[in-house]
């Protein structure tokens, strides 16, 4: 069966190519919601509506993040410690949350899935640095 144009201008065609831009999809819709965080919460933005929902206490379910990161502690207890993983996330400031700084760690993820440091936790392939990060803030960092 023939491609039809307008997947083959895509760069591919079938599940494979539609998996991976989903893939990235959720990689960008991370790092932009860290971004918008980040710039409301340090005053960058104006406080507004957005800011009010950026503010709000933490929501009684635990957020997605989180729960990928208790997750991969599970598969590896041996990380469990907060110090050691910040140690494990390039330019990440220990002395501040990780959410926040999650746009810093965009190359290292980046260089992760193309040296294939990859960890499979719930059926997500995470780089392993983003897995790392998940677990810091599951840690409460």
């Amino acid at each position: 069966m023939a491609e039809s144009p307008e997947l083959a201008e895509r760069g591919g065609a079938g599940v494979r190519s539609e998996h991976e831009v989903g893939r990235r999809s959720v990689i960008k819709l991370l790092v932009a919601g860290g971004v918008t965080v980040a710039a409301v919460t340090t005053g960058v933005v104006p406080r507004g509506p957005l800011a009010a929902w950026a503010g709000r206490a933490a929501p009684s379910q635990p957020d997605g993040i989180a729960a990928l990161g208790r997750a991969y502690l599970r598969r590896h207890p041996g990380e469990s410690h907060a110090t050691l993983l910040l140690r494990e996330l390039p330019g990440v400031r220990s002395a501040h949350p990780v959410r926040p700084q999650l746009p810093r760690l965009t190359n290292t993820i980046v260089s992760d899935f193309d040296a294939g440091r990859v960890v499979n936790v719930d059926g997500w392939e995470l780089a392993r640095t983003e897995a790392r990060a998940a677990a810091a803030i599951a840690l409460g960092r």
